[in-house]
């Protein structure tokens, strides 16, 4: 399944519709997809229920 995955690039700003940015990748589940995410992206927050924090 491919998964959409919207995030900030900068948490300093407000989130806004025109500077959010757009990752698709391709996982088995939901689960697999925020693992991947998190290992293979410089965020330093972890994701948790789909929600970046």
């Amino acid at each position: 399944m491919i998964y959409k995955v919207l995030y900030q690039e900068d948490k300093i700003r407000n989130p806004r519709r025109e500077t959010t940015k757009t990752l698709y990748l391709e996982a088995d589940s939901a689960v697999n997809a925020r693992a991947l995410v998190e290992e293979n992206t410089p965020l330093q927050h972890r994701i948790r229920s789909g929600i970046i924090r």
